[in-house]
């Protein structure tokens, strides 16, 4: 069964891709892993260098495609250029880019409507030295599709995954800990699972380890090897471990860090869950959490915390600065046992009186000081003088969910996706209903 906002990821060598052209698979990394957003999915890609299509049949409400950004002349004459289709209707594609960097979005769309659709990619390519490549699509499949034999994408915020009080938000994009002992737990169904994340360049970059157990079982130490130590870009989809196949069936992979406030972090932002499902009753209230662990699509950050630090790293962690899951609150911790006796103390009843006559005298006062200015005509509009209705427009916002810092020769690009809401509101008007993501690109020469 599918679950909503799991993605089915397939890569560029399913058969179910028809490719039309003349396509070449990529299975040694030629095109492979430009720039700091890490290697393509599985490692292969499917390139052209001339005109070209691609076509994919699903069952979902949503999809995105995936590749390796290749573009030249991307704010002019593109090459290559693409277009893409959802049931012969185009849904264009994303903003280009102008650096080259793997696991880049080329076009999406969510929130259709359920149902079989198709899936095409028209390409143009210019020049024979230019290279399309397609590295993977993903699509949010019907719930009620079988999901056998499929690879599955959860996010860190998924109720499956759950952590201790040790881990914190990472930009709010992804967990981390500095905390050696600190634990993760997933539950899933399927025979295998792969954990991918960040690593950041604002902590320290020593080596460190973490282990998994998978159903009690023996614990496999893997290795964080951390950044140069002269590195100032963090990497993204950087693959810490992938477990070997286990009989199919409900696993529970439980993660553990064992490294330092001085090491290499561990950090987790999703994770691949090879031929299988998730319990669709993951949940704190339901899968029989531990005491002192929370998922992150349920519970509430604390404040900023010194507790996950930076390793001693000067000037703080900008715009990635770790917050403390904290424990909610049980019942008895927040009740004074002093109010629990079943009656209501006379003196609360008396100052509740007291303080309504208050309030009702004052607001006599306000309605009989306004009445007598308006009498002496204060509040007449002035002669010549237009007043009008409060003007409707579009109220942007915009509320960074990460930053990633992409490198490229001369220059260093930093790009940060955000949220934009766009709706039309009245002065004074505070209802803000839809939100939409976008990515802002901001320049800086490394002259």
């Amino acid at each position: 069964m599918a679950t909503k906002n799991r993605w089915v990821v397939v890569d560029d060598i399913d058969p179910k891709i028809s490719y039309s052209g003349a396509w070449l698979p990529d299975n040694n990394g030629s095109g492979a892993n430009p720039g700091n957003f890490g290697p393509p999915y599985l490692g292969t890609l499917h390139g052209i260098s001339t005109n070209g299509s691609v076509s994919f049949p699903f069952n979902g409400t949503s999809i995105e495609v995936l590749g390796t950004n290749s573009v030249v002349n991307f704010d002019t004459n593109p090459d290559p250029n693409w277009e893409c289709f959802i049931d012969g209707i185009s849904i264009g594609r994303d903003n280009l880019f102008e650096w080259a960097e793997s696991n880049w979005r080329f076009c999406g769309r969510h929130d259709f409507a359920d149902g079989n659709h198709t899936l095409r990619i028209e390409v143009t390519v210019q020049s024979p030295n230019h290279t399309f490549w397609l590295d993977q699509i993903r699509y949010i499949p019907s719930p009620t599709l079988p999901l056998d034999n499929k690879t599955i994408l959860i996010e860190n915020t998924d109720p499956a995954v759950q952590f201790d009080t040790q881990w914190g938000s990472l930009a709010e994009n992804a967990n981390i800990t500095t905390k050696q002992g600190s634990v993760a737990r997933v539950t899933f169904i399927g025979t295998s699972i792969s954990w991918y994340a960040y690593i950041p360049t604002e902590w320290p970059h020593n080596r460190s380890q973490g282990s998994w157990s998978m159903d009690g079982g023996e614990e496999i130490t893997f290795s964080l090897e951390g950044l140069p130590a002269d590195a100032k870009t963090t990497v993204y989809n950087q693959k810490f471990f992938t477990t070997p196949e286990f009989p199919v069936g409900t696993h529970n992979l439980v993660v553990t860090f064992h490294g330092s406030n001085q090491t290499t972090p561990l950090c987790l932002d999703y994770l691949y869950v090879k031929n299988g499902s998730f319990p669709t009753s993951s949940s704190p209230s339901s899968s029989g959490l531990d005491p002192g662990f929370k998922n992150t699509s349920t519970s509430t950050p604390g404040p900023q915390s010194s507790d996950i630090d930076d390793g001693g790293t000067s000037g703080g962690v900008p715009e990635s600065t770790a917050q403390l899951l904290l424990p909610s609150p049980s019942p008895s911790s927040t009740l004074d046992s002093g109010g629990l006796s079943g009656g209501v103390p006379v003196g609360t009843i008396v100052g509740g009186v007291m303080g309504g006559l208050a309030v009702l005298l004052c607001l006599a006062g306000v309605f009989i000081f306004i009445r007598h200015r308006r009498l002496k005509g204060e509040f007449s509009v002035p002669h010549g003088s237009k007043y009008t209705t409060p003007t409707r427009f579009p109220f942007y916002y915009r509320g960074e969910r990460h930053r990633r810092t992409v490198v490229s020769p001369g220059a260093m690009i930093q790009t940060e996706p955000r949220i934009i809401f766009t709706q039309e509101v009245a002065l004074g008007d505070t209802d803000i209903k839809r939100a939409t993501k976008g990515s802002l690109v901001k320049a800086k020469t490394g002259k």
